[in-house]
């Protein structure tokens, strides 16, 4: 199980890394809390991986298709310009206590999401119940479940879980998020190959000569 944080304001890296989290969940926007090209290179420097999500405000998705069209579209477009891959998902938010009634809002917003960025891409964050029937519904393939309006219930299908909000970690205020899944969606950094050290080989000359001298011992 990983550590993460997701955030507005931006904590010190080097705290975040030193008190063992290793991802971080950033806005896919280009307002002031939204995830920039130069602070996803500084993430992965610090070996820390990225995972995106997308709200433009709390309620959005209960907005439908053509929200979820228009928002599709706009993540796909801040992720590339970061350099975040294709092929990673892309969260997008229902932060607020749907109740089943909203459930084919939803359904249909996360749909026009998947029009645009493909079914495969599309996470949903929400609580207990709104995973429980995005799955149902085959409207999400990844879920982040936050703790609000979940009744202390872990859904089996949640990939990742905010756990624990308005803490402060690096001298930033952060929620902390918790991982059931080893592939949560998270864009890792590249680790470069370890150097081989260079290796002499010796030449029949060099071989002679070390062999007196360990012989002549």
């Amino acid at each position: 199980m990983a550590k993460g944080l997701d955030y507005v304001s931006k904590p010190d890296l080097d705290v975040v890394k030193r008190l063992g989290f290793s991802f971080v969940v950033r806005y896919a926007a280009t307002t002031a809390k939204g995830i920039t090209k130069a602070e996803a290179v500084d993430l992965h420097a610090h070996g820390l991986g990225i995972a995106l999500v997308y709200e433009s405000h709390a309620a959005r998705a209960r907005e439908g298709r053509i929200a979820g069209y228009a928002d599709g579209r706009t993540a796909l477009a801040n992720a590339r310009a970061i350099g975040f891959p294709d092929t990673r998902p892309i969260y997008f938010a229902v932060d607020y206590n749907a109740p089943e009634a909203d459930q084919s809002a939803i359904d249909q917003y996360l749909q026009g999401v998947a029009s645009f960025i493909g079914a495969s891409r599309v996470g949903v964050y929400g609580s207990f119940g709104v995973v429980e029937r995005c799955y149902a519904h085959g409207s999400a393939a990844w879920f982040w479940q936050t703790y609000a309006w979940s009744a202390g219930r872990i859904s089996s299908h949640a990939h990742f879980r905010q756990y624990l909000n308005g803490q402060m970690v690096g001298g930033a205020g952060v929620d902390l998020n918790e991982t059931y899944r080893t592939d949560f969606g998270a864009w890792v950094p590249t680790l470069k190959p370890a150097k081989k050290p260079a290796v002499h080989i010796m030449t029949p000359a060099e071989m002679l000569a070390w062999a007196k001298r360990i012989f002549s011992k």
